[in-house]
Formats: C-alpha cells, sequence, structure tokens
C-alpha cells in the first residue's frame, strides 16, 4: 500500500514538473516577444519627438527651407530627421527614430495658422505652427523587415 502511494506521488511530481517547464518555455517566449514591441515602441517616441523638435525650430517663412539632421543621439537611440519647406504656410517633416534593431518612420505635415498673431522676436517660433496630418512612412518590404526582426529577435532568445 505505500509504495503505491509513492509511485503515484512520484507519476504527480513528474506530471507537475513539465507543466511547469512548459509554463517556463512559453513565459521566455513571450518575454521576447514583448522586448521586441518595447524596442519599437521607443524608436516610434523617438521619431514623434522628433516631429516636435522640427515643430519647434520651423522659421516663419519655410517656403524652400530644408534640413537634413542625422544621427542625432536621442533617449538613448538615434533620430533623422529631414524638414522640408512645401509653400509658405506648410511644410512637410520625416523623422526616423532608431532603437536597437528597430526603426520607426513617421511624417508629418505641418501647417502655419493665421489666426495666431506672430510672436515677438523674443519668443519662439513655434507656437504658430500645427501638426495637420502625422502618418507612418512605411512601405511594403520595410513593413515585412519589421515582422521578420520580430521573428529573428523571438528565435535569438
Amino acid at each position: 500500500m505505500s509504495s503505491s502511494r509513492v509511485v503515484f506521488v512520484g507519476a504527480i511530481s513528474i506530471i507537475l514538473g513539465f507543466y511547469v517547464y512548459g509554463f517556463r518555455s512559453a513565459d521566455v517566449n513571450h518575454q521576447s516577444v514583448a522586448y521586441a514591441h518595447l524596442f519599437q515602441l521607443q524608436a516610434n517616441q523617438i521619431a514623434l519627438s522628433g516631429i516636435d523638435w522640427g515643430v519647434n525650430i520651423m522659421p516663419s517663412n519655410p517656403s524652400g527651407y530644408s534640413l537634413n539632421v542625422s544621427g542625432k543621439p536621442y533617449f538613448g537611440g538615434e533620430l533623422d530627421i529631414r524638414i522640408e519647406g512645401i509653400s509658405t504656410t506648410e511644410a512637410r517633416i520625416r523623422a526616423t527614430g532608431k532603437f536597437k534593431t528597430h526603426e520607426a518612420k513617421i511624417i508629418a505635415i505641418v501647417k502655419k495658422h493665421s489666426a495666431v498673431p506672430a510672436p515677438p522676436a523674443w519668443k519662439k517660433k513655434w507656437n504658430q505652427w500645427a501638426v495637420e496630418t502625422v502618418y507612418p512612412d512605411i512601405r511594403k518590404k520595410e513593413f515585412e523587415d519589421i515582422f521578420t526582426n520580430l521573428k529573428r529577435y523571438a528565435t535569438a532568445n
């Protein structure tokens, strides 16, 4: 009678051990996906901050204005920004945020609003600019690369 209890308890222990091992390996996979999402989110936030920075340095007349900044260290990652003046009241800002192996590209169209009076010389110029449209700058190949990076990171860990 006592030997059957020992066998029963041993079998239950082995079964519970396999369950725990399965949960642990599943947690490791979920953790690697969470890190990949974290890195992509950080790259996206760097790009959005680059849009705000671009609006902050906009001149009062952007017609013909062009600015390229590459490799600017920003929040633990890297920021590339390109500002192009479209007309006297409109400009396009392209920002690329890079964090670890992940990259996010965002385009924003900013417009100068005439309802806001021109600020005195001592104030910043950006308070008359407003972001009208923000959308990701993503192409089919880059879209596929995002998932390739996610898979590569998940299998590496």
